[in-house]
């Protein structure tokens, strides 16, 4: 199984469009994204892949990102995930690092 993570899309259409064409192309159709998605809108460009989501703290619209998740079928882990793929454990989570 290959595994794709992103983050940080940051409401970038199309950037996120090209890298979901580039999974399609190399049939993979699992991913993690670690946050920092932005937006309802982006959520639904993942329709047909198998993904989980954490939120980031560019993520100010929980509850339309929440609802969108839960619209294409995936599964949100809030701030921190873990899931079982294959007997193989994997942790994502949303990481802020303090100004200073």
């Amino acid at each position: 199984m290959q595994i794709a993570v992103l983050s940080d899309t940051h409401s970038r259409y199309a950037t996120v469009e090209k890298a979901l064409q580039l999974l399609q192309e190399r049939k993979i159709n699992v991913l993690l994204h670690c946050g920092d998605i932005e937006d309802s809108e982006t959520v639904w460009l993942f329709q047909g892949f198998t993904a989980h989501f954490v939120f980031g703290n560019c993520d100010g619209d929980r509850h339309s990102i929440r609802q969108a998740v839960h619209g294409i079928g995936e599964t949100l882990h809030d701030g921190y995930g873990s899931v079982e793929l294959e007997g193989v454990k994997i942790a994502a989570w949303r990481m802020t690092i303090p100004a200073g």
